[in-house]
């Protein structure tokens, strides 16, 4: 029944929000995810896992406050083969509480997570 896959991307879902992390999939093999976050002063760290088939290059980082405002957007330069980890650094503000981070790549492919201070 189609209806249990609904309520397993449903609770699949629940469960990356409640940890801080939202992902939207993109076609087929192409996908990431931001594995961590952390500010210092303004200048956030994160680390992009490549989840996918697909080679990812470029990404928008958006800089999020507290009420989910972008309070800064930096373009990011990974060049991710499948399955690497990549992790650098973009400046933010001292705001920033959570990243948006989106491929230029595949543009439906977004991930979010909450950052550490």
């Amino acid at each position: 029944d189609h209806r249990d896959l609904h309520l397993s991307l449903r609770r699949q879902r629940q469960m990356c929000i409640e940890t801080g992390t939202i992902t939207k999939g993109g076609p087929g093999e192409a996908r990431f995810h931001v594995e961590s976050c952390s500010r210092s002063g303004s200048t956030v760290t994160i680390k992009l896992v490549n989840d996918g088939t697909k080679d990812l290059n470029d990404f928008t980082v958006f800089c999020l406050n507290s009420s989910g405002n972008t309070v800064a957007t930096q373009t990011l330069s990974a060049d991710m083969v499948p399955q690497q980890t990549y992790s650098g650094s973009v400046t933010c503000t001292a705001a920033t509480t959570r990243v948006r981070v989106k491929s230029q790549d595949y543009p439906n492919i977004v991930s979010e997570r909450d950052c550490t201070s």
